[in-house]
């Protein structure tokens, strides 16, 4: 979604359930056969995306707590204008689920 703040206009964009829970297998899953696929889906819909801000399921996924500090401390820049944040976040969420999905492929 698109958010204006003092005229300008920031992408945003709500990101959640991209990490592998524990005990899920992503290769011979019965519940559902083609979560690798899913999962590489989302990653490729994910690089696409270019926000300006991102927002998670959990605040300490974004650093919440940290931002609104920073807010409330009178910082001159909106801290949560972070397009390097989400970058991370998806490559690291990204690496995690390759890794997993190696390992189960015994590579």
């Amino acid at each position: 979604m698109d958010a204006t703040e003092n005229g300008r206009t920031y992408h945003v964009a709500f990101v959640c359930s991209v990490t592998v829970n524990e005990g899920v297998h992503l290769i011979g899953n019965t519940r559902v056969p083609d979560i690798a696929q899913h999962y590489a889906r989302t990653f490729r819909l994910l690089h696409d995306l270019k926000p300006d801000v991102f927002v998670a399921e959990h605040g300490s996924v974004f650093d919440l707590a940290g931002k609104a500090a920073r807010v409330r401390g009178g910082e001159k820049t909106n801290p949560f204008v972070d397009p390097g944040g989400y970058t991370r976040f998806v490559d690291a969420a990204e690496k995690a689920y390759l890794t997993q999905l190696r390992a189960e492929q015994g590579k």
